[in-house]
């Protein structure tokens, strides 16, 4: 039981971004671009480590076996990096690159940044769109990223694409929650800028 003197800790105390005004739209935007950078900084460093180390850069095959171990590498190489980088950057200090430059913070309903769970059910629903259409591309029949894909393939590159157009359509519509904020119990907020007091 707590005493007047020690909190109870069971009731969540407000943190310190809980009466911060949520980010808009337009930071939103800018915050992603910057992460795209990132994004394709590794995906560029990942893909000079590959020439480095086996000299090749041919094109993938048919085969089943090379599918498998295609798209196992780019899961372990690119999708599970970039998840762990937005899922620990969010939960250790409330941001990513892209965030920290334009002031925002991820934080729960209390004003605290996640923790990792959360944050990282919020970068799997953020990013599922993103390895829906890497698997699409890799099982389809014949060659990955060169053959035309197949009528499975297709169907799920364009469920892909309607979730992320999706996430971009409700960040317009609820700036600071956009979907994979509201189902991972997340917001994006300004630091600095208080809400307005009524």
């Amino acid at each position: 039981m707590a005493t007047a003197e020690e909190p109870d800790d069971r009731v969540p105390h407000p943190g310190p971004h809980h009466h911060c005004e949520d980010a808009t739209a337009l930071q939103r935007a800018g915050a992603w671009a910057l992460n795209v950078i990132v994004i394709v900084a590794w995906i560029g460093f990942v893909s000079g480590l590959r020439l480095f180390a086996f000299g090749d850069a041919s094109p993938p095959t048919a085969d089943i076996g090379a599918k498998l171990v295609g798209h196992g590498l780019g899961l372990l190489t690119l999708t599970l990096p970039v998840l762990l980088y937005f899922s620990l950057s969010e939960w250790r200090w409330g941001y990513s690159l892209g965030k920290a430059a334009l002031g925002l913070r991820v934080v729960d309903k209390t004003g605290h940044y996640p923790t990792f769970g959360r944050a990282l059910l919020r970068n799997v629903i953020l990013l599922a769109p993103w390895e829906m259409a890497h698997s699409a591309i890799w099982w389809s029949p014949g060659r990955p990223f060169l053959d035309p894909p197949g009528d499975v393939a297709k169907g799920v590159l364009v469920a892909a694409t309607a979730m992320a157009l999706a996430w971009f359509v409700s960040t317009l519509i609820w700036p600071g929650r956009s979907i994979h904020d509201r189902l991972s119990g997340t917001k994006v907020v300004q630091v600095g800028v208080l809400k307005p007091v009524d």
